[in-house]
């Protein structure tokens, strides 16, 4: 996602190289946590649409989270990468979107730096 976001500045390269996600991210939102859970409430939380699949169309259902939120960390190459880099990248993510459904709303977000 970053590395997209920094493309739209020109600046990929330099995010390919000088920054990386350490560790994973959990996904914090309001419901069940479990799998068992999720499908009790399944409307709530999936997406469900029409996609082409060679000459055919099916059913694609993915998860959806209305309210949602992740915290991650990132290591930054200072000599590389600057803050104003950083803010751009992000900047450019949350208008593009992450996962599914982005051409149509879906996975937008707004960031805060810590």
């Amino acid at each position: 996602m970053l590395i997209e976001g920094a493309r739209k500045s020109k600046d990929g390269k330099q995010f390919e190289t000088g920054v990386s996600v350490l560790g994973d991210a959990d996904l914090d939102y309001e419901g069940p946590k479990e799998l068992e859970g999720l499908m009790e409430r399944v409307d709530e939380f999936s997406w469900t649409t029409v996609v082409g699949n060679q000459r055919s169309s099916i059913m694609r259902t993915r998860p959806r989270f209305e309210d949602w939120s992740v915290q991650f960390e990132i290591e930054v190459a200072t000599d590389l990468v600057t803050d104003d880099m950083l803010d751009n990248a992000l900047r450019h993510s949350s208008r593009i979107g992450i996962c599914d459904g982005r051409a149509i709303g879906f996975g937008k977000f707004t960031y805060k730096i810590d």
